[in-house]
């Protein structure tokens, strides 16, 4: 950008026509200072990246004065007088400039300075290009990479990244450490640099090879893997979770829970041996307690990273990183949850088969009447952090296939509007959709039925109070491949005071009635990282909204 930017600065020296037609078909804007007459002139388009029309901004220098930053002032005014004295021919630089409604712009600016034959400095040159968004994004990626950081470093378990390492004939014989939380080094004692890059057995020879064999499946194969297993090498029970973040590696976080696992086994041993008289009866209510004690135990283990996971998604500001860890964490909790209400519900089946039997009575063994109690309680809780899981994996994009296919636009929307209207029989509202019949896209339907259906419950819901005449208007359109869509409504609006966080999660006034403010965050997150598109909200003149959506397609017929 830096070199075609002088060049076009140079084209003014060339050329004072050519120069302001360039100027005008780009995105850049300019101003020019006469050194010798003194007088500067701002180009159009350089006033309005500040929010001004032609009219309401003096071109002179001080004008420029005004509105910039003082850093900037001081480090531009600086090269600008290297320039004056002939030190220089040019500069490049960075620096802010208020905007008209009090916001700052960032600008990258490159200037030039006209000579004469003396080498005296006669006109110089100054281009600005706004570089808001760039910036913006660069600060979103490192508030998102520190926060990353900080859930890494304090997970309440021990957590290591390794690399699987395979012998001439590919099979796994041991792994490297490439990363781990200061939680695993306490409980190890070591280092940082004296993991890093070490070999398992390197640094704990007696480790067992069950460990590699289960390690090794997860890195290659792909599938997570839950289990406990006894470490001799350090005399411990372990409940791991590991998972693959790509082909090689896996990632393990390592829960002691040897405590537990002792007690377990010397309360089923006292049991055992207290029970003789009924040794049949004794061996199935000891296996009941185990199943309800363990699953219980997980089951409270995945409440407490729900609740934990669920109050730092409300403190998180920005998008970029929360599907992916919503994501994660619910699939995470799904396969345990899932392994949970299976193993349960066999419980309860076959407690009802003894009691229908006969084989054994309530009012003989008042532990029974409690393993009822505690059956229902369970089945309540799975029910209910069932929902949660579903309700937080709705948030995540990577819940989308990838399929595409060629799929008529106009048929989509039709049936996802009719859905909508469906499920709110109460509200009365005349949709109009502007498609053709013949516009034919290539991606995956579901994509454009869930913007559609998210944006209209959005205005059935929240948009339209007791106004009469209720409308939306969607009107769809592909032209060079780019697919766009524009939603509009009359109804109230969007306050103000929410319009520049409304992509952001839980953002909503109407949470005391249930409303969880995700609609506009899950479509947020598939447009841009599924669509590879872009969405933009203003106000309509009516007081209504208006939603711009523009996404690349590949066929167009």
């Amino acid at each position: 950008m830096g070199d075609s930017t002088i060049e076009l600065a140079q084209l003014l020296i060339e050329s004072e026509e050519r120069f302001a037609l360039v100027m005008e078909a780009s995105e850049a804007g300019y101003w020019d200072w006469d050194l010798q007459t003194d007088i500067v002139h701002l180009s159009k388009r350089w006033k309005e990246m500040l929010g001004y029309r032609e009219d309401e901004i003096e071109d002179s220098f001080e004008s420029w004065n005004v509105l910039v930053d003082d850093n900037g002032r001081v480090t531009t005014m600086a090269l600008i007088d290297e320039c004056l004295r002939g030190e220089r021919d040019k500069f490049r630089t960075e620096f802010q400039m208020r905007h008209k409604d009090g916001s700052w712009v960032d600008i990258l600016a490159y200037a030039l300075v006209k000579r004469d034959k003396t080498g005296t400095g006669i006109r110089l040159i100054c281009v600005h290009v706004d570089i808001s968004d760039s910036k913006l994004r660069a600060r979103v990626l490192e508030k998102s990479e520190y926060r990353y950081r900080m859930l890494f470093e304090n997970m309440m378990d021990s957590f290591a990244l390794h690399e699987i390492v395979l012998n001439e004939v590919g099979k796994p014989v041991d792994y490297i450490f490439r990363d781990m939380n200061s939680v695993l080094l306490q409980r190890v004692g070591l280092t940082k640099d004296d993991m890093i890059g070490k070999r398992g057995l390197e640094l704990f020879p007696g480790t067992e090879k069950t460990w590699i064999d289960k390690f090794g499946a997860v890195a290659l194969g792909g599938e997570p893997l839950h289990f406990t297993e006894y470490s001799a090498e350090l005399d411990r029970y372990y409940e791991t979770k590991a998972y693959s973040p790509e082909h090689g590696y896996f990632a393990a976080t390592f829960a002691d829970v040897t405590d537990q696992h002792r007690a377990s086994d010397a309360l089923l041993t006292a049991k055992n041996e207290a029970e003789t008289s009924n040794r049949a009866l004794t061996k199935l209510n000891l296996e009941l307690e185990y199943r309800v004690s363990d699953r219980t135990a997980d089951l409270s283990r995945s409440l407490k990273e729900l609740k934990e996971t669920q109050n730092k998604l409300i403190q998180t500001e920005k998008i970029a990183a929360l599907g992916s860890l919503v994501g994660g964490i619910a699939h995470e909790i799904n396969t345990p949850l899932g392994m949970v209400i299976t193993a349960h519900s066999y419980n309860v089946e076959k407690f009802q088969d003894l009691k229908n039997l006969g084989i054994v009575e309530e009012r003989e063994h008042p532990l029974l009447s409690e393993i009822s109690e505690i059956n229902q309680m369970i089945t309540e809780n799975l029910k209910r952090t069932a929902e949660l899981v579903k309700a937080f994996r709705l948030t995540a994009v990577d819940e989308y296939s990838d399929q595409s296919k060629e799929f008529a636009v106009r048929e989509i929307v039709d049936e996802a509007v009719g859905f909508s209207l469906m499920t709110h029989p109460e509200i009365t509202c005349h949709v109009d959709i502007d498609c053709a019949p013949e516009l034919i896209l290539k991606s995956n339907p579901v994509y454009i039925s869930s913007i559609v259906t998210n944006l209209l419950n959005n205005s059935l819901v929240h948009g339209f109070s007791d106004q009469e005449n209720k409308q939306v208007r969607i009107s769809l359109s592909l032209l060079d491949s780019i697919f766009t869509m524009v939603y509009t409504d009359n109804g109230s609006g969007i306050d103000p005071d929410f319009a520049d966080s409304i992509f952001d999660p839980f953002t909503t006034t109407r949470r005391s009635e249930g409303s969880t403010g995700l609609g506009l965050n899950i479509i947020h997150n598939l447009i841009f990282k599924r669509m590879n598109g872009h969405i933009d909200y203003e106000a309509a003149d009516d007081g209504g909204v208006v939603f711009t959506i523009t996404a690349p397609m590949i066929t167009d017929r």
